[in-house]
């Protein structure tokens, strides 16, 4: 009777454990649908602080139609590099694999140092403009134009902050997300000496609008900075100085009114 006893226990407690283990087991498990995941949305990748990685957003099942997962910032693992969600055509099947966290190797290459794989990075050089808009995705210092038909809104008003020792202040601007013109709220950004920042602008070409990604430049005739601040003084809406902006400035290029 006895006898009987433990092996009913050992039962029950066998089939309690598989329980609790079954759903652990489940989480790990790929996903698997016949239904393809439509094409990625448009989203407009933000600067990424430093020690954050941009975790892109993409196409998730939840057990009755695919839904977007928005991309959002997620902090640095030192020694890692963030390899992103995606979705694998396998057998006529589309498995759903999930992002991880894995140590580079000869297989991930991360030439811009922003935790992401080259192969799943959409901008590998680091440099603001999309792989697939960029001439030049491996060079940081050289992006495409971006052409247009619809004109960009004038620009936002913006207070220009107090300047920061050895900070220069990027000005907001519009760009192109691909379907419409979104405003990019200005910054600081850490200034390089002996360079001077012309900020992005549109200028229109042949009926269609150019966009000009802000860069770094070393100054020469075509780049004066009146007041030291890393911007160019024709793009530079206080090339003085002083706190005053040009348009309210009586003496725009004095820094004593």
């Amino acid at each position: 009777m006895a006898s009987r006893t433990w092996i009913r226990g050992a039962i029950a407690t066998a089939a309690f454990t598989a329980l609790l283990s079954a759903p652990a087991f489940a989480q790990r498990a790929s996903v698997v649908v016949q239904i393809a995941p439509p094409a990625p949305q448009v989203e407009v990748m933000p600067a990424v602080p430093r020690g954050q990685v941009w975790v892109p957003g993409h196409w998730r099942w939840n057990g009755s139609q695919h839904v977007w997962i928005k991309g959002h910032m997620s902090a640095r693992r030192s020694g890692y590099v963030y390899m992103p969600a995606q979705w694998v055509s396998v057998n006529g099947r589309w498995e759903y694999r999930e992002g991880t966290w894995v140590r580079p190797g000869n297989n991930c290459r991360d030439t811009d140092g922003d935790g992401v794989c080259d192969r799943h990075d959409k901008d590998r050089d680091g440099d603001g403009v999309r792989n697939s808009q960029d001439a030049r995705p491996g060079n940081p210092n050289v992006g495409a134009p971006v052409y247009v038909q619809v004109p960009p809104p004038p620009p936002r008003a913006e207070p220009v902050p107090v300047m920061r020792a050895g900070q220069v202040w990027v000005p907001g601007h519009w760009r192109w997300n691909g379907r419409e013109h979104v405003w990019i709220a200005g910054k600081y950004s850490a200034r390089r000496s002996g360079y001077v920042y012309a900020p992005a602008t549109w200028v229109q070409v042949g009926g269609r609008w150019e966009y000009r990604e802000g860069t770094w430049t070393r100054p020469g005739n075509t780049c004066r900075d009146s007041d030291n601040d890393g911007v160019c003084d024709r793009h530079d809406r206080d090339r003085d100085g002083d706190g005053v902006r040009n348009s309210q400035d009586n003496r725009p290029n004095n820094p004593n009114r």
